[in-house]
């Protein structure tokens, strides 16, 4: 029984690699390495505490305050509420001209994903952000600041519509999606809001999501395929009073196919 198990887990775990490409897995194990580290570090503390009290201690909203509106308007760009909001309305509009519900499910898992894991973290860790205390290494206070949730939102949002963007502009969505992500996480840092650990654990949080986003929309979507064939095939038995004796040998072959 346990050596079954343990050979379908390797079939799917190939079948996932195959699917993914080994570079992408490589990358993926990659990134949730250093995602697990940064996160130990914030917790039991490490040389990265300096450079957020050295970060924080620069106060530069306080040297340029003309700037600090600008910046709390932009940095607005990484709320997961309008964000959200706009994309959604972009991926609405993908979905009816291509004729399929593909973007608007890769976006809503997308924001789902981000908000469970992200969430956990920040729960989790409880840390403080440098508006409160003057030690990076508070932790389990009852903060909600690692990681950094206007960053990694920002690296979903904007990473989804570079995969849902066409080949002949994907190049110009991608730099323009790097841009923002990097400039929304400096703004969080230049407004004290977050130390500099929880941006870079904000920008390995939503790259995290993105690799995997790809595979979990697909099945996803086979979820939802294989739901609207039972839903349709419950209509039927409803209207004909009951299934005939070979419903299954006719169904079967359906639900594959969708």
């Amino acid at each position: 029984m346990a050596g079954d198990k343990t050979k379908t887990l390797v079939q799917l775990l190939d079948r996932l690699i195959a699917r993914m490409g080994r570079r992408r897995w490589y990358l993926l194990i990659g990134v949730l390495i250093a995602y697990a580290l940064l996160t130990m570090a914030v917790i039991f503390g490490s040389p990265l505490d300096a450079l957020d009290h050295r970060a924080a201690a620069m106060d530069l909203a306080q040297r340029w305050p003309d700037v600090k509106p600008w910046i709390l308007h932009y940095v607005m760009i990484g709320q997961r509420a309008p964000s959200a909001a706009a994309a959604g309305a972009l991926v609405i509009y993908l979905s009816w001209r291509r004729r399929t519900a593909q973007p608007l499910v890769m976006l809503a898992v997308g924001l789902a994903l981000l908000n469970v894991s992200v969430g956990a973290v920040k729960v989790s860790t409880g840390r403080l952000g440098p508006l409160l205390t003057t030690h990076p290494h508070a932790v389990f206070d009852g903060g909600d600041i690692f990681p950094s949730g206007h960053t990694s939102n920002a690296v979903v949002v904007f990473g989804i519509l570079v995969l849902l963007t066409a080949p002949t502009y994907r190049r110009l969505v991608t730099a323009v999606a790097v841009f923002v992500a990097v400039t929304v996480g400096l703004s969080t840092i230049f407004l004290d809001t977050h130390w500099v650990t929880d941006v870079l654990g904000g920008w390995l949080a939503g790259s995290l999501i993105l690799l995997i986003l790809p595979e979990v929309t697909l099945v996803t979507m086979r979820a939802l395929h294989g739901a609207r064939a039972r839903w349709h095939i419950w209509r039927t038995f409803r209207r004909t009073g009951g299934p005939p004796e070979d419903w299954r040998d006719h169904s079967q072959p359906e639900l594959a196919k969708r």
